[in-house]
């Protein structure tokens, strides 16, 4: 496949941004790309010429809100698009934990702001936010002289941008995790934060999972409410409602925590379970190391609760079921019942060391292979 590079420059206002892209090819061939439905295009220009660019139609992607596909006809190397739009919080529109208020603001993989499915892999990619003096960016780097952010080359979701405003937030540095706040407030949960996640390192990266050298994590938290749940990039965590406490963090950052081994599924596809029911699991565990079994159970409870009398995971089409991650921890529920704790913990580790990309087909055979058939029958009966 062909390469090429991509430098997006955004900018950020009190409810939108703008944004000029430039996608380059490292040969010439068409240019095609994906971008939410509802952002303005407001140009497109190769080799210092205006392009036409043909509407290809609406398109839905797993995660995603609507999205619409255009492309740039004709051999070309290079094309410069300029468009705007809203993000505001609603996840229909704008996509997942995707948002601009007056504290910060999100945009991420989960909303198709920067072009997406681009006909050739990005061999370099670089993201700039201009007008950068309101606003610290978690991992970037700041130009001061050219009052610019910059950052890129993060593998996948490298245009994962949060922002927080300058005057408002805070950062608590820690040994293996710094915390970043939209304001003052919830300092002291920051910091239960940042020693619950020693101890689950202390169990996940070497205990339950094969150690790994992981790097030092930024948990960068939204103000409360914002939006449920969070998601892991490499040394990145996102709390979409703020910085959490007690049972809450622990499940929560235990679960994350676990995707550095709990994926390599294809997460849009009924497979996703594999990458989401061995995270929920890896919390539990952890939460049960801890001498909390009742924490444990009472969130599993849920998960089962959700789950009851919803369709097998194993959908004819492949497409991924809404609700996997309950029915993922509920039938590997099926496995603990038959091998207890010891058993789940050997478990875990046999799906984290499996080859990407991750099958349930893989995951039961190697799972026969490690002594544990009465677990992969428990799996194989749930479907």
């Amino acid at each position: 496949m062909q390469t090429g590079r991509m430098t997006i420059g955004v900018e950020l206002f009190a409810d939108h941004f703008f944004v000029e892209a430039r996608i380059e090819r490292a040969e010439p061939g068409e240019i095609s790309f994906l971008l939410n439905a509802d952002l303005a295009l407001e140009g497109a220009a190769s080799g210092g010429a205006a392009v036409e660019l043909a509407d290809e139609g609406p398109v839905r992607r797993e995660f995603q809100p609507p999205l619409r596909a255009w492309r740039a006809p004709g051999e070309r190397t290079e094309l410069t698009l300029r468009y705007s739009g809203g993000a505001a919080v609603d996840v229909e529109k704008h996509g997942w934990n995707n948002g601009i208020c007056a504290e910060m603001a999100c945009l991420n993989f989960y909303s198709a702001y920067v072009p997406q499915e681009l006909p050739f892999a990005l061999a370099q990619d670089r993201l700039v936010l201009r007008r950068g003096a309101p606003w610290l960016v978690v991992k970037g780097r700041y130009d001061a002289a050219r009052d610019e952010w910059t950052y890129g080359g993060e593998g996948f979701d490298p245009f994962n941008l949060i922002a927080y405003r300058r005057e408002t937030m805070q950062i608590l540095p820690g040994e293996n995790m710094t915390v970043y706040l939209p304001s003052g407030e919830g300092r002291e949960a920051a910091r239960q934060m940042q020693d619950l996640y020693d101890e689950i390192l202390r169990y996940e990266n070497g205990r339950l999972f094969p150690h790994r050298d992981l790097p030092h994590t930024d948990a960068a938290c939204a103000k409360p409410g914002w939006m449920p749940g969070g998601y892991l990039r490499r040394g990145l965590i996102f709390l979409g409602d703020g910085p959490l406490q007690g049972t809450e963090a622990a499940y929560t950052l235990a679960h994350e925590t676990a995707h550095n081994w709990c994926t390599g599924a294809p997460a849009d596809t009924w497979e996703d379970w594999l990458n989401e029911g061995t995270a929920e699991w890896a919390a539990f565990l952890f939460l049960r190391s801890r001498g909390d079994a009742a924490a444990a159970d009472r969130i599993l409870a849920q998960r089962r609760e959700t789950a009851a009398g919803k369709p097998s995971l194993r959908t004819p089409d492949g497409s991924r079921v809404p609700y996997i991650h309950s029915s993922g921890a509920a039938l590997l529920e099926r496995a603990f019942a038959r091998v207890g704790t010891a058993g789940m913990e050997r478990l875990l580790r046999v799906c984290a060391e499996l080859p990407a990309p991750k099958t349930t087909a893989a995951f039961l055979a190697a799972l026969h292979g490690a002594g544990l058939a009465a677990a992969a029958d428990a799996i194989e009966s749930g479907f």
